[in-house]
């Protein structure tokens, strides 16, 4: 990994009980030639291709932990082959991630960015139109793109609130649908019924422009988009035209 992430990744505890299962070689991230005898590699943002060239580096290799989230950049077909069991962190940096999206969804809704900018301005009328703003997140219907790690952790923060949630994604089951308490529908369906509409889906060949000109141009007037997802997902340039026809 990235020199200094291993601080920011473990803490003394994380340490301690790691040193009390196996023998640590070493907590300074490997830069260069590992040691032959590592049978289970520490890895983060940073860490090389697992390549042939890489493996036979490493010829007691038995996993690799991988303290991120997609592993996508940095396996190989070579590593698939050995059939080394590699771990993800995804589902524990889901969190942030949702707990910023909750967030981003109440203050959109409350329009906070707008208000902001009435207040300072100073204007009597300005301040005085705010009232005729959206006022909240209440009783808003909430599309979300992908029951992923993010998007299951959004599900479950939303139930503290009162909002319909509904759920775009062509994996997802209609029993796992019931056990999420969200209803599922087709991606046109779901866009048109959205107040807010939140991406958490992944990149893949599949999901590029997911999001396109005719999604976004069925979207309800005033309604809310937010992407925490990959970019490649959403066709932006459709996004900025038909943005101002929705406002």
């Amino acid at each position: 990994m990235t020199s200094g992430l291993q601080e920011n990744l473990f803490n003394r505890d994380a340490r301690k009980q790691l040193e009390e299962y196996c023998q640590v070689l070493s907590w300074v991230p490997e830069q260069g030639i590992l040691n032959t005898s590592t049978d289970i590699l520490l890895a983060s943002w940073g860490a090389p291709q697992f390549d042939a060239e890489f493996l036979k580096a490493v010829p007691n290799l038995k996993m690799i932990a991988y303290a991120a989230g997609t592993v996508k950049k940095i396996v190989t077909d070579d590593f698939w082959a050995k059939d080394i069991p590699i771990t993800s962190a995804a589902a524990a940096n889901a969190v942030a991630v949702a707990e910023y999206t909750v967030s981003a969804m109440v203050f959109m809704a409350k329009n906070i960015r707008h208000g902001s900018e009435q207040y300072a301005s100073d204007d009597k009328q300005k301040f005085v139109a705010l009232r005729d703003m959206p006022r909240g997140f209440n009783g808003l219907n909430v599309g979300i793109v992908g029951a992923s790690h993010v998007g299951r952790e959004v599900i479950r923060l939303l139930k503290s609130y009162n909002v319909q949630v509904a759920v775009y994604d062509p994996y997802l089951s209609k029993e796992e649908a019931t056990t999420l308490a969200v209803q599922k529908m087709e991606l046109n369906d779901f866009m048109a019924w959205s107040d807010v509409v939140s991406v958490h889906a992944p990149k893949l060949p599949e999901t590029t422009h997911l999001i396109g000109r005719e999604q976004l141009s069925i979207m309800k007037k005033g309604s809310f988009f937010i992407n925490t997802a990959r970019g490649t997902i959403v066709d932006y340039e459709a996004l900025v035209e038909i943005t101002p026809q929705n406002n």
